[in-house]
């Protein structure tokens, strides 16, 4: 029985202690999406990935032109050829064709590393002032509003991370 008691008190003290912190906490809250469009770093990185883009979808649309050229060009000498130079056109063009696919996927790759070379400084940038913000007005925990589903007003610090940002 007084094992009971024990355990209860226990139990009792550690749950106060637990809600004492719970209490403690302060929580804030910001729109990420908000500050990351409006900085001038992220803006030039999005035209970078955009001309890179443009260009890599450019000479994928040359390797295609090119293989329908083959293609149009085996079409309209085919009643010239011979079945041994029908087989070795298809087969350059089965070999273009893969090439093809293989330039499509080195090129997201291409692009996607792009993307992550220019947009990490920013994302560090951001992170940086965050944490800035937060440990200067004593929040504990910062979360992306749009994942909130009720907050308050007060403890919106989008305003204060763009601030420290100089946006």
């Amino acid at each position: 029985m007084k094992s009971i008691i024990k355990f209860s008190f226990l139990f009792v003290v550690v749950a106060l202690m637990c809600a004492n912190t719970a209490v403690a906490q302060k929580i804030g809250h910001l729109s990420a999406d908000q500050i990351v469009l409006q900085m001038p770093a992220y803006k030039s990185a999005s035209t970078q990935l955009e001309t890179l883009a443009k260009q890599l979808e450019t000479q994928l649309k040359t390797e295609e032109d090119q293989i329908r050229a083959k293609v149009a060009k085996a079409e309209q000498n085919a009643s010239n050829l011979t079945p041994a130079e029908i087989q070795k056109i298809e087969a350059e063009l089965q070999t273009d064709q893969q090439k093809l696919y293989t330039n499509q996927g080195k090129y997201k790759q291409q692009l996607l590393e792009k993307e992550q070379e220019l947009t990490a400084p920013i994302y560090e940038k951001i992170k940086s002032a965050i944490k800035s913000v937060a440990q200067e007005n004593g929040y504990s925990y910062v979360m992306e509003t749009s994942m909130m589903l009720f907050s308050v007003e007060a403890d919106d610090i989008t305003s204060q991370v763009k601030s420290k940002l100089g946006i």
